[in-house]
């Protein structure tokens, strides 16, 4: 769960970013961002695909720390 709320943060502050960069950032492998954020999704959060630009909210969060 660690790692969704990870990439969650990263994709609000930084608009669209790629899978790798995403990996690069959270310190995993490009197929566990995959599936961090296929899960994302079917949890209902709004993430598009662009090709060639990466992944990117389709909708704003509010995300409140612990």
């Amino acid at each position: 769960m660690k790692h969704h709320i990870e990439i969650l943060r990263f994709l609000q502050a930084s608009g669209s970013v790629s899978s790798r960069d995403l990996a690069r950032q959270v310190g995993v492998s490009v197929g566990a961002v995959d599936d961090c954020v296929k899960a994302l999704r079917d949890w209902g959060f709004g993430i598009s695909d662009l090709l060639g630009t990466g992944y990117q909210l389709t909708e704003s969060l509010q995300l409140v720390d612990e």
